[in-house]
């Protein structure tokens, strides 16, 4: 096959897009939750626990799926690697809630800097989102163009990312919660570390099938 939209003209392999993007769009729903957590100093995460469950099963079922289908091998593994890629974005997000629910109340310039890289996090699921519309559409150039943006929303982390050394520095929690505060900021940043490898797999699968 040559062109991606070809290989999911197939009723199952319409359904595997279909389960793609049910994926990105858990994705979007539980870093709602997640910036809903910080700004108001919430630290119930039952809600991302749950969005990070059904994105397990979706996952599978895009294995399950996949496995069926008369692809070669290393398209199959390619499609594969795309369906953990994007899953790890949902496990990076429970994650975050997690550490952010142990630590309680952030100080100040915590939250001010973990509310922008949450915020930012957003930005690259909803161009994850919006890249699997194109797909969907056919639309490989715009597809790819939000590919790329995913990568500078991720170098934008990365920079915040380095500045919570800062914050951690500044606020001097004692040890225990030093290791929190630390854990909760190297998980945010992981969160859009995901979205970036989701991306690179999407631009290797597009240039491969288009």
């Amino acid at each position: 096959m040559t062109s991606i939209s070809e290989w999911f003209g197939e009723r199952r392999e319409e359904k595997v897009l279909d389960m793609f993007k049910k994926e990105f769009e858990l994705g979007a729903k539980s870093i709602e939750e997640l910036v809903s957590m910080v700004e108001t100093g919430g630290r119930k995460f039952d809600r991302v626990k749950m969005f990070e469950k059904e994105a397990d099963e979706v996952r599978r079922g895009i294995m399950e799926q996949l496995a069926k289908g008369e692809l070669a091998s290393q398209d199959k593994e390619d499609l594969m690697r795309l369906a953990k890629e994007t899953d790890s974005i949902n496990d990076w997000i429970y994650t975050a809630s997690k550490n952010l629910s142990a630590i309680g109340k952030l100080r100040d310039s915590e939250k001010k800097l973990v509310a922008e890289m949450c915020k930012n996090d957003r930005d690259a699921i909803e161009k994850l989102n919006e890249c699997m519309d194109m797909i969907i559409s056919g639309e490989k150039e715009k597809a790819m163009e939000l590919a790329h943006k995913v990568e500078r929303v991720e170098e934008a982390v990365d920079d915040q990312y380095y500045d919570s050394k800062k914050v951690l520095l500044k606020e001097n929690r004692p040890g225990a919660e030093a290791i929190l505060m630390y854990a909760l900021f190297q998980s945010v940043e992981n969160i859009a570390d995901a979205c970036e490898n989701t991306s690179d797999q999407i631009r290797l699968i597009l240039v491969k099938f288009w």
